[in-house]
């Protein structure tokens, strides 16, 4: 299963894969990303099944990539990552399965 992972914490991206690697049935292929630049990179020769994304970013949100990335394109799955309940609206505009 391929996981577009964004996150701007290097500690939160780790403890996101270790999490995952506690699903011994599922074969994770995790591409990770720091900022919005290099999800949208990743998008040009991978195609995640889902994308963890958290929504807070350093250099604007996660709503900003998927508005680069656009509504009609986005072929994946979306799960936020996000201690503010008052993002969950918004979350689901963009289809959100999980937040």
């Amino acid at each position: 299963m391929k996981v577009l992972l964004l996150d701007d914490e290097r500690s939160a991206r780790e403890t996101i894969k270790i999490y995952l690697d506690r699903f011994p049935l599922v074969d994770f292929e995790i591409r990770e990303a720091s900022n919005i630049s290099e999800a949208y990179d990743h998008l040009k020769d991978f195609r995640p099944d889902f994308a963890l994304l958290d929504i807070n970013l350093q250099q604007g949100t996660s709503f900003d990539f998927l508005s680069l990335v656009g509504l009609d394109a986005i072929s994946f799955k979306i799960i936020f990552i996000t201690a503010f309940n008052d993002y969950a609206v918004k979350a689901f505009k963009f289809n959100a399965i999980d937040y």
